[in-house]
């Protein structure tokens, strides 16, 4: 009777424990790709941000001793001199949002955009996409009526990355 217990138990947790490193392997396998690949849509993002901007060096790490808005998690330099790429981990009504902002070295806002987002379809993309097309008219986005927790993430952001421009031009002179 015990017997008739047991093997049930052993032959599930067997199974469990083949799958779990199954899993395992496939993630080890797949992870340096899939990094790859967001590096180079971060790479085409800046670009994109900032435009003639060259390459992008990191400065977070030497800059680490100031005190920067918690939200900032990385910080580049153009090499050709003409404004800095803010990576924002903002939070939205999904949850946390990636958003990279472009600032030149006047500090005016070149261009932002939303690498990764896990707000509503339709509705969340919907807030973001008119936040960035009042910002390329020049104009000031207040927010979305119904998306105000993601809007207000969004300018929240925006915010942190001018503050942080703000501590990166004190420290540089």
């Amino acid at each position: 009777m015990k017997k008739d217990f047991i093997k049930p138990i052993l032959a599930l947790s067997f199974i469990c424990l083949f799958i779990s490193g199954m899993l395992a392997l496939g993630n080890f396998k797949t992870r340096p790709i899939i990094e790859e690949a967001a590096s180079k849509r971060e790479g085409e993002a800046m670009a994109e941000i900032i435009p003639n901007a060259g390459e992008f060096t990191p400065i977070y790490q030497t800059l680490k001793d100031h005190k920067f808005p918690y939200s900032i998690a990385e910080i580049y330099e153009s090499s050709a001199g003409n404004g800095f790429v803010f990576i924002v981990n903002a939070i939205g009504y999904g949850g946390e949002f990636k958003l990279m902002c472009g600032i030149d070295n006047d500090g005016g806002s070149i261009r932002n955009k939303v690498l990764e987002h896990n707000e509503t379809p339709g509705f969340g993309d919907k807030a973001f996409a008119e936040a960035m097309s009042q910002e390329e008219k020049g104009k000031r986005f207040d927010g979305l009526t119904g998306a105000t927790v993601s809007s207000g993430g969004y300018i929240r952001g925006v915010q942190d990355a001018l503050d942080a421009f703000e501590i990166v031009k004190e420290a540089r002179s």
